[in-house]
């Protein structure tokens, strides 16, 4: 970002014109009533004294005029000094700024893995090692009780099959009997 300063001179410089012009017509009448045959010696030498001192005005205005440009460059050259030097410090203070936002959202993020990310990992590493020691557990018990229910069945198996021998025994006796 750049500042230019200037100042506009467009309007100093009409009533500039305007100022030089009058004085230019009051010097010519004050030569033209020096030359005025009814008037005295005393009185010519006090108009041509007023006439110098209106010319040495005429000049300083002039070189005032002149000097203007360069007394607003010299003037301008600090403002934008300061303001160059401005602009050098918001950059500094901005590069700072976000500087200090990243180290902040930083710690932040930090801060939310101890506190929050490592103690919900724990705890889901600890659910999951119980999950899995319960998984295991209840295979095991799925294995005990199928290997119970396939005793059971040998169990049954081997009554009916009892059972069975039983009828035909008491069949066999019955008939004997008989």
């Amino acid at each position: 970002m750049t500042f230019n300063v200037g100042v506009d001179l467009s309007g100093i410089e009409q009533p500039a014109n305007i100022a030089a012009q009058s004085i230019e017509k009051i010097a010519a009448s004050l030569q033209t009533m020096a030359k005025h045959p009814n008037l005295t010696p005393e009185q010519q030498a006090a108009i041509i004294d007023t006439f110098k001192h209106i010319d040495t005005l005429a000049q300083t205005f002039n070189q005032s005029v002149a000097a203007l440009p360069k007394a607003v460059a010299q003037t301008s050259t600090p403002i934008i000094t300061a303001s160059k030097s401005i602009m050098s410090d918001i950059k500094i203070y901005t590069i700072l700024f976000f500087a200090l936002i990243l180290v902040l959202i930083v710690l932040a993020l930090i801060a939310i893995y101890y506190f929050v990310l490592a103690p919900v990992k724990n705890i889901l590493l600890e659910t999951t090692g119980k999950l899995n020691h319960m998984a295991d557990a209840l295979e095991t018990t799925a294995n005990l009780v199928h290997e119970s229910n396939q005793f059971h069945r040998e169990i049954l198996n081997s009554i009916h099959h009892y059972e069975k021998q039983q009828k035909e025994h008491n069949k066999l006796e019955s008939l004997t009997q008989q």
